[in-house]
């Protein structure tokens, strides 16, 4: 098992594991289309990283800027998906620890995450990991014909 920087050829298991992981999403995301996303991404500035086992894409965090706010430039968004197949192993928590040092390297300050309120496995990982819970957005997200609260997590880094 690894971590390494994401290579243009791990976009399609990027891709297919955050569509398994968003589930009820009617529209799956294609690699083709996260291209640009894909590229905005750099190991010297918001890194994305892949956790890998045996040859295989098993999850993966990356950085975001926050809101694309200039008056934010040390605040960064972290993201992290693990494949189904790998949950439950500890690897979300590999992939956070993974995304804090590099986000203190990088020298941000502050760390935000957006998680389903009802994603009780992320909130719990976010939690264990000093993150608290900074805002709720009531029923912002519509998936199955249901309607979900979005919450915003946040964690100084200093």
């Amino acid at each position: 098992m690894s971590i390494r920087d994401a290579e243009r050829a791990d976009l399609p298991a990027i891709v297919a594991i955050y569509n398994a992981s968003i589930g009820g999403d009617d529209t799956p995301l294609e690699a083709a289309s996260r291209q640009s996303w894909f590229e905005h991404h750099h190991p010297d500035s918001y890194p994305l990283r892949v956790l890998e086992i045996e040859g295989a894409v098993a999850g993966w965090v990356g950085l975001e800027p926050f809101y694309g706010h200039p008056q934010s430039p040390n605040t960064a968004e972290i993201s992290l998906y693990v494949a189904r197949a790998h949950q439950n192993q500890g690897l979300g928590r590999r992939l956070l620890d993974d995304g804090l040092t590099r986000a203190r390297a990088l020298g941000f300050a502050t760390l935000l995450a957006c998680v389903f309120a009802h994603n009780e496995i992320s909130v719990h990982l976010l939690k264990g990991a000093g993150f608290q819970a900074w805002g709720n957005l009531p029923d912002i997200a519509e998936m199955d014909g249901n309607r979900y609260n979005l919450r915003i997590f946040g964690r100084p880094l200093s």
